[in-house]
């Protein structure tokens, strides 16, 4: 009886239905993400000169895992550290069991599930896995906290998984050139943060702050963006006074970072404005196609991409209420002169403060789209009733 009770729970059903749905978006954004630029594991990355770089180059996997990678990417600790924490703790007989598991064949079994030369290095192996794991975890709480920010912020539920899905496999066409085991952990702290905002929920935002940081170090500068979302809970001195507790964490955590790191080479940022100037007309001209989700096709950042991206804009802007338009034009203001000038060619999650507005312009666009759907099927559900009412 128990067991017929819970089969027949439609709470419980939709709980496990909505669990499978976003572990299959985010498997299958994972999987075209990881199969396009890995984990930046492989020697493919020319440095400045353009001389080819060895596997401990310096900003491959191997290179932030040992903490030798170049500023800026050196300061991003949270998934190497965390690898390198487990690395301490596990013991070395479990790794070494695991590294030397068989196939009926002889070979490794863990060539089964990775080409990685990094992942069959004894050395990186515990932490190559780890960080596959958190990636994989990343993605699927991104899912589940995107989804949860556009129900927060008044979408319907229909329109707010459409709108994950839609984002979730639109991840990997970001990610032109290479990715980072910063960017998913990156896109989860933007939609916790951004829902945190909206529902006046400012001091887990302090925590947040810290460990977004230590994520990322530009996390401090989304700060200001999350200020119309604030200010619908607080008065305009609140919120500031707010934002600037939550600033303290992340200031710290910067200041650190940035002093432990100080002896190794490169620079607090890398300056690509003239290649970005540069690759203006490759914009226009389609250049440099990539292979993404298993498809050869033009570079996500083109024309014809720019072009229905502004008409969407247009079709949605005037119902997207107005906290929303004043957290883009911040985002704005502060993401797109930093993409210019210390964005990489190409690289469109280099504009990833704009996420949180990207995912409400689809959602708005969805729940248009719903809504007219909705309306309808419902004259003709009650002209069905009419007529079953008449026989």
């Amino acid at each position: 009886m128990r067991i017929v009770e819970i089969l027949s729970n439609r709470f419980l059903f939709y709980r496990v239905a909505s669990f499978a749905f976003f572990f299959l978006v985010a498997a299958a954004a994972f999987n075209g993400y990881y199969d396009k630029v890995g984990f930046a594991d492989y020697a493919k990355v020319t440095s400045a000169s353009n001389s080819p770089l060895t596997l401990h180059g310096r900003f491959t996997l191997e290179s932030s895992l040992d903490g030798t990678a170049d500023r800026p990417y050196v300061l991003r600790r949270l998934v190497p550290g965390i690898a390198n924490l487990l690395n301490q703790i596990v013991p070395a007989r479990w790794v070494d069991k695991f590294y030397n598991a068989r196939n009926n064949d002889g070979t490794y079994l863990h060539d089964k599930f990775s080409k990685s030369d990094v992942e069959r290095d004894r050395n990186y192996f515990l932490r190559y896995w780890v960080v596959f794991g958190l990636e994989v975890l990343s993605y699927f709480l991104t899912a589940i906290a995107c989804y949860k920010f556009c129900v927060i912020a008044g979408f319907s539920k229909p329109s707010s998984a459409l709108t994950t899905m839609a984002f979730m496999l639109t991840i990997p066409y970001f990610m032109e050139n290479g990715g980072g085991t910063y960017d998913s952990p990156e896109m989860l702290f933007f939609f916790l943060s951004a829902a945190l905002a909206i529902q006046g929920r400012w001091l887990w935002l302090i925590p947040l702050a810290a460990i977004a940081t230590i994520n990322k170090e530009s996390y401090l500068l989304f700060l200001p963006v999350l200020y119309p979302l604030l200010r619908q809970n607080f008065k305009a001195n609140q919120t500031l006074y707010r934002l600037g507790v939550i600033a303290v964490p992340s200031v710290f955590v910067n200041l650190y970072l940035h002093w432990a790191y100080r002896l190794n080479p490169g620079g607090n940022v890398e300056v690509h404005l003239y290649q970005q100037l540069l690759d203006v007309k490759d914009v226009v001209l389609m250049s440099h196609p990539h292979m993404t989700y298993g498809i050869l096709q033009p570079r996500t950042e083109n024309i014809f991409s720019v072009l229905f991206l502004l008409w969407a804009i247009r079709v949605a802007w005037p119902s997207i209420p107005k906290m929303y338009r004043q957290h883009f034009w911040i985002a704005f203001g502060i993401n797109a002169p930093l993409f210019l000038v210390l964005g990489g060619i190409a690289e469109i999650r280099a504009l990833s403060m704009l996420y949180v507005s990207f995912v409400i312009l689809l959602a708005m666009l969805f729940e248009r789209w719903v809504r007219d759907a909705r309306e309808a099927l419902l004259p003709a559900t009650h002209n069905e009733e009419e007529r079953c009412l008449v026989s």
